[in-house]
């Protein structure tokens, strides 16, 4: 992964969670953990080049809200388990 935007890390939903995102190549946003003795990446987005990032909780809610420069957007993603 290129230079790397978007970092923000803390505790979700009773895990240990890193997100990172880039602005060049596939501009993608993932959420890093450590599980089951390994690294686990999941795939958020990709292609809106996020710069920054910032996790809260809504109403039992898990949400991640990222500026988008990239694409000129900010957007609002609800994280779940799956």
């Amino acid at each position: 992964m290129p230079f790397i935007h978007a970092i923000y890390g803390g505790f979700v939903n009773g895990r240990n969670v890193a997100f990172v995102g880039n602005r060049q190549d596939q501009m993608e946003l993932i959420a890093l953990e450590y599980k089951d003795g390994s690294y686990q990446v999941s795939i958020l987005d990709q292609g809106a080049g996020p710069a920054n990032c910032m996790y809260y909780s809504y109403e039992g809610k898990d949400m991640l809200l990222a500026a988008n420069r990239e694409t000129d957007e900010i957007a609002l993603y609800e994280l779940s388990e799956e």
